[in-house]
């Protein structure tokens, strides 16, 4: 029988798997934004004379700020709660007695996260026996979605208070897991 609280968090972990598509869409327009307003305000900027043009360019530019802030916490809205993809999971290790039985499921959730992370490539990019660089990305996916939360409700203000270098420890694990990720890749490349 499933747990019930598998069964429950199934189609939250559907649902963020199928927002991944629209998260990097918006990531895509709101750099796009950020870099249509830094050309509009350097145009703006190098020009002599302060004419209609510049002041026009300036505005713009102001409003592509202003769009990219708002997809950028739409952005964080859709990554809300990703996290729960990983406690289906691992939810049935918590309520396993026997260690030798938990230490089977724990090799199971790894090969799990293993094949549904990776299940849109053709060919495995890391043999299974890597199982300790597959555990490290997994603890850091967590970690960095967990953290991105953190920020997301309190950049809506409902977590009121984090600490003062949140954003910037947030900033290193997300950059340590795209080291990671980077790493995994070149060790695919490597040996194709």
């Amino acid at each position: 029988a499933t747990a019930p609280l598998v069964t429950a968090l199934a189609p939250y972990a559907a649902l963020s798997a199928s927002t991944d598509f629209r998260e990097k869409a918006l990531k895509v327009v709101q750099y796009a934004a950020r870099l249509i307003a830094y050309t509009l305000r350097s145009r703006a900027s190098s020009s002599s004379t302060a004419s209609s043009s510049s002041a026009a360019s300036v505005a713009a530019a102001t409003r592509l700020v202003s769009m990219a802030k708002t997809i950028s916490t739409s952005r964080r809205l859709l990554k809300l709660v990703r996290w729960v993809k990983y406690g289906t999971a691992l939810h049935p290790l918590a309520s396993e007695p026997e260690p030798f039985i938990r230490r089977l499921m724990t090799a199971g959730v790894f090969l799990y996260f293993y094949s549904t992370h990776f299940s849109q490539m053709s060919e495995p990019i890391l043999p299974i026996s890597h199982l300790s660089i597959i555990a490290a990305e997994l603890a850091l996916s967590l970690m960095v979605d967990l953290f991105e939360d953190a920020g997301t409700l309190h950049r809506l203000g409902i977590v009121r208070a984090l600490p003062q270098r949140f954003e910037l420890w947030t900033n290193r694990f997300d950059f340590l897991l795209a080291i990671l990720d980077l790493g995994i890749s070149a060790v695919a490349h490597a040996g194709s």
